[in-house]
């Protein structure tokens, strides 16, 4: 979250106070801990969890009236799979669906039945993902004319090539028998 969430209260006629989002999906848990984690460190420097973007070169500032991850909390929160689901209610939200399916795909099957029961809204799904995430959700729902507002909230690294490790445990037993010749 080093870029604060969009967050526009009152939008498409809504209560005064609400996120600017409709619900918020997980496709794995490591998102979860991955939004949790980042939401925390910009409270922890005094910033709201979630606001408003601050221009270039300005100072970020808590911006007024933004209740931040609470109020994000309240919002149905969409996953997959029970390992999600358990992440989401640990982090608070209580409204959870959709942890029986088993990808994005299945998924986004189960938001658009949620969307066809309400009314229709320009409110955006926050999808917090990693920054380079499957395009699988994201692009089902903007098909069906959903917006969609993804946020990279982890990095997904390559593995380390096993002849990088051996490299570095062979180095790591030259060193030790560096310091027990040094020792003798």
């Amino acid at each position: 979250l080093d870029q604060p969430l969009p967050y526009q209260s009152g939008s498409d006629g809504d209560s005064a106070g609400e996120p600017g989002f409709r619900a918020v999906v997980f496709t794995s848990s490591r998102a979860v801990a991955s939004f949790e984690a980042a939401a925390a460190g910009r409270a922890s420097r005094g910033l709201p969890s979630t606001g408003s973007p601050v221009k270039s070169g300005e100072e970020e500032e808590p911006v007024a009236g933004c209740d931040g991850v609470e109020a994000v909390l309240k919002l149905p929160c969409f996953v997959v799979g029970p390992k999600t689901e358990r992440a989401a209610r640990q982090l608070g939200f209580t409204d959870v669906r959709g942890s029986g399916s088993g990808s994005g795909a299945q998924l986004a099957d189960v938001v658009e039945e949620w969307l066809r029961g309400l009314p229709p809204s320009s409110r955006p799904l926050l999808f917090p993902c990693a920054e380079k995430a499957l395009e699988t959700f994201p692009d089902r729902m903007r098909k069906a004319g959903i917006p969609v507002v993804q946020l990279g909230v982890y990095r997904t690294v390559e593995a380390v090539p096993e002849s990088t490790k051996e490299l570095l445990r062979s180095l790591s037993g030259l060193a030790s028998e560096q310091q027990q010749a040094w020792a003798r």
